[in-house]
């Protein structure tokens, strides 16, 4: 049986839909590269040692950094709730 709760949540404006799927998307790709930058601004304030110096340590650092960032954002840490929050009360007062 079916409640009056779960029926307010069946979407049946398949363009409203679309829309939440869309800034759900935008969300999680922007959490990603919200938390990549982070990390990379973290690792810059770590002093310079004998190994991180080369062209080659730049790019497998980049590539951890972005690994790190990907898992991390697929645990619920609650970022993309809260910058889904923000566009929705951002999208009521006026903006795009």
């Amino acid at each position: 049986m079916v409640g009056k709760a779960e029926l307010a949540k069946v979407y049946w404006d398949l363009s409203q839909l679309e829309g939440e799927r869309k800034l759900k998307n935008v969300v999680k790709e922007f959490e990603v590269y919200f938390i990549r930058e982070f990390l990379k601004e973290a690792q810059r304030s770590m002093p310079k040692g004998l190994f991180n110096t080369s062209f080659t340590y730049g790019i497998y650092s980049d590539l951890f950094v972005s690994e790190i960032a990907e898992v991390l954002s697929q645990r619920d840490i609650g970022l993309e709730r809260y910058f889904s929050e923000a566009v929705k009360a951002y999208t009521k007062q006026g903006g795009e």
